[in-house]
């Protein structure tokens, strides 16, 4: 069997193998024992596959929005426990559903990440194409189901049929053609800290952990309702570009829980509900000062730029800067799917010191709408 319960095979078949009344963990014997007994688990949970028929227990409920994962790949409940110090052992500890051993991506978390995101209202009304928006009334909408009632002066509760609500997201098709695997091992050396300034040379120490493969593709389901300042249409379409852009689960920071558009991976036919990719010259862009990205990086707003090149999980971008152009180098792992020439916002996260010579950097912040 190809799809047996991986929640099952990681906490609780995991272990079966292993002799805990052998404690002397530094012992040769025991070293190999344990190496053999979790090699086979491991070799177990990395034969699991999808099943051939999606599992979707929420069929026929809200709107839907399938997305791809991208490498390096997803990893989700990696704060859980899942160690006992033995050798040859996924270290790091992982979420599944509980009846079906799917590695899912709850509901809640899907929302608390949207939700963040509406801390920079500039980016809010960036990504909505408004910018008189009141952030924070669409924010108490969605998030709280309340609505600002003048009379009153306060947050008043809407009926709860009125609430938008977030599903819990399945994995239900694999791009990786007739290869249907969900999981891959990967690794990370963290260095041994008592050494001093050459620790970062000396005895890394390699921890294995388990994540959702790249090219996985995630149901995302919403059942919403129109709020002031954006209908269920637009908010559907914010979702979706906000889980792209930012991604999901733990280590997005290095890549991790990004996801490109399931399907050409360019966005849909116009009227498909996908942001259309518009192109353009470098004289059509606002010429920037390092005033305006500085400002822009305290404000969380956005500036525009073109895309050069997109090759090996890396944009090329360039902006008019002070009289000039200003190129760029953004690690951005699903860079393939960005066309060249490609008009698209950057976040500022460094606006540099042109007295120091320190350039300035940028992360992708999604395409320009017409």
């Amino acid at each position: 069997m190809t799809h047996p319960n991986a929640s099952w095979l990681f906490y609780k078949a995991y272990y079966h193998g292993i002799d805990f009344r052998k404690t002397d963990l530094k012992d040769k014997r025991v070293k190999e024992a344990d190496e053999i007994a979790f090699r086979a688990a491991n070799e177990r949970l990395l034969r699991v596959e999808l099943p051939a028929t999606a599992f979707d227990p929420l069929d026929g409920t809200g709107t839907v929005t399938e997305l791809v994962t991208t490498y390096p790949g997803l990893l989700i409940g990696s704060g859980y426990q899942h160690e006992t110090g033995r050798l040859g052992e996924f270290k790091l500890g992982f979420f599944f559903d509980h009846s079906s051993g799917l590695p899912i991506l709850p509901g809640s978390s899907i929302k608390g990440m949207l939700r963040s995101c509406f801390r920079e209202p500039e980016l809010i009304r960036h990504y909505l194409n408004n910018q008189n928006l009141d952030v924070k009334a669409l924010e108490m909408d969605i998030f709280e189901g309340k609505r600002y009632d003048e009379d009153k002066k306060a947050w008043l509760p809407k009926p709860m049929r009125e609430h938008d609500t977030f599903f819990d997201a399945f994995p239900v098709n694999s791009t990786n053609g007739k290869d249907r695997r969900l999981f891959d091992p990967d690794f990370i050396t963290p260095h041994n800290p008592t050494l001093g300034e050459m620790r970062a040379f000396k005895d890394p120490i390699p921890v294995a952990f388990l994540k959702v493969r790249a090219g996985i593709v995630y149901r995302f389901r919403f059942e919403l309702h129109n709020s002031p300042g954006a209908n269920a249409g637009q908010k559907q379409i914010l979702f979706s570009s906000l889980i792209r852009d930012f991604g999901l689960g733990a280590k997005t920071n290095v890549g991790y829980g990004h996801f490109v558009e399931a399907g050409g991976q360019q966005g849909g036919p116009q009227g498909s509900g996908q942001p259309e990719r518009r192109v353009g010259e470098l004289d059509q862009l606002e010429e920037l000062t390092f005033a305006n990205l500085r400002t822009a990086q305290r404000r969380g707003a956005m500036v525009q730029g073109l895309v050069r090149d997109n090759q090996n999980g890396q944009l090329t971008v360039e902006l008019r800067y002070e009289g000039g152009v200003l190129r760029s180098v953004i690690p951005y792992n699903a860079s393939a799917s960005i066309p060249v020439n490609a008009l698209v916002n950057l976040k500022v996260t460094d606006p540099g010191n042109p007295d120091r010579k320190v350039a300035a950097r940028f992360s992708f912040g999604g395409f320009v709408r017409k």
